[in-house]
């Protein structure tokens, strides 16, 4: 199918780091952050505190969202120009938890794609998933989701995941989150103690965060450039 020139405007819906380990969700009070210096007394004042129990705590300030489970740990923040704070924040908070068990880390990047028109909103979902090998298959084959997994170029354990969906509430635009997944260095792995406790995940914040991210942003512009530049998509026709 011949496809005509084509636009779209990306922006980022969301950052944020999940942490997976052991916490006591009771502690993570926002005055426990201002008390510590990680929040502002003011800000820790004014947070909405959605739950505050033995399993699970949640609250939310002007710029971050945090949300606290036994074995998981989320902060997130919906516009980038908070994308140094949030980083600072979590290694604030596993340098004083240092001896926190932490097994895995997540930085994960959600950005809204929006075309200008829902053919070609539809001819992305063919650019990435051509539909020719499900004509047969199934009655006008539609892309709902796609998911590829790659492998780490650093020398970290742990994988990239890419995944995609319409959003259906939209239509028009799409869903791209970037996983960018970290796992504890394994005991043969271990060098001066660094995958003890929350140390290991704080290292890596430290070198690779912006990295991340940016590996994140080049992945869409990666995938954005190849379509608009496409000619033609298989749409199963």
């Amino acid at each position: 199918m011949d496809i005509q020139t084509k636009e779209l405007d990306v922006t980022v819906e969301d950052i944020n780091v999940v942490v997976i380990g052991d916490f006591n969700p009771r502690i993570f009070h926002p005055m426990w952050f201002a008390h510590y210096g990680l929040l502002r007394v003011t800000e820790a004042e004014e947070a909405k505190i959605e739950i505050l129990h033995q399993d699970v705590s949640a609250f939310a300030i002007s710029w971050l969202t945090v949300q606290v489970l036994r074995d998981r740990f989320t902060v997130g923040i919906k516009a980038d120009v908070y994308q140094s704070h949030l980083n600072d924040l979590v290694q604030g908070i596993f340098q004083l938890l240092s001896h926190t068990p932490v097994r895995q880390l997540g930085i994960n990047v959600h950005f809204r794609l929006r075309f200008r028109s829902e053919q070609d909103w539809h001819n992305f979902g063919h650019f990435l998933a051509p539909k020719s090998p499900w004509k047969d298959v199934v009655s006008q084959p539609g892309l709902r989701g796609l998911q590829m997994q790659g492998s780490r170029e650093d020398e970290r354990p742990g994988l990239l995941l890419v995944s995609l969906q319409p959003d259906l509430g939209k239509r028009g635009d799409t869903i791209i989150q970037v996983n960018d997944h970290y796992e504890m260095p394994k005991a043969k792995d271990k060098q001066r103690g660094m995958s003890e406790g929350a140390v290991w995940a704080v290292e890596v914040l430290r070198e690779n965060y912006n990295l991340s991210i940016e590996r994140a942003r080049d992945i869409v512009k990666y995938l954005t450039r190849n379509f608009l530049a496409a000619k033609t998509v298989d749409n199963g026709g």
